[in-house]
């Protein structure tokens, strides 16, 4: 079956967005990668492009209806990951311990600690030391030791320092 001009044009323009990031030109980038999403394409890459650019710069708020965008286009491991990343970083940690939880099929480490980091976030002590104290990771390790001091003076706040230990840099 032909795809459609547009579809096709759109595709061009997300590879055209992949060779940008590829040589870090990250405005071109985000340009193509834009120029794609308008024309509504089918696939959800552009989408989760924009939003895990977003993201890396720390716009939040604007990354997640692009990861969402890309979600509702195709469920995809990566989008997911990074969708739970940026609902975690938004203080919406039910959400993204939800992406994460979803994900666990995949028995990868890393999604594993960011399970435990969104049960601290929600002040569930209990279940993230059964998580975390399963991982082999030094970040676990890491949140694990800190377990007590969060229970004795229920620690997890809004905070910049507590948000940064909890996420891990």
């Amino acid at each position: 079956m032909l795809k459609s001009i547009t579809e096709q044009l759109a595709r061009k323009h997300y590879e055209r967005g992949r060779q940008y990031e590829l040589q870090d030109q990250l405005v071109e980038a985000l340009d193509a990668y834009e120029q794609s999403c308008e024309m509504t394409p089918s696939f959800p890459e552009p989408y989760e492009a924009i939003g895990r650019l977003l993201a890396l710069r720390g716009q939040f708020s604007e990354a997640i209806g692009y990861l969402d965008s890309a979600l509702d286009k195709g469920d995809d491991v990566q989008t997911r990951q990074w969708r739970g990343y940026v609902l975690g970083r938004l203080h919406r940690y039910g959400d993204a311990l939800d992406d994460y939880l979803s994900l666990r099929h995949l028995c990868d480490s890393q999604i594993e600690v960011n399970i435990g980091r969104m049960l601290l976030a929600l002040r569930r002590f209990d279940e993230a030391e059964d998580v975390l104290s399963e991982v082999v990771d030094p970040s676990a390790e890491q949140l694990l030791n800190a377990i007590p001091r969060y229970r004795e003076f229920d620690m997890i706040e809004e905070d910049v320092r507590s948000i940064r230990y909890l996420f891990g840099g």
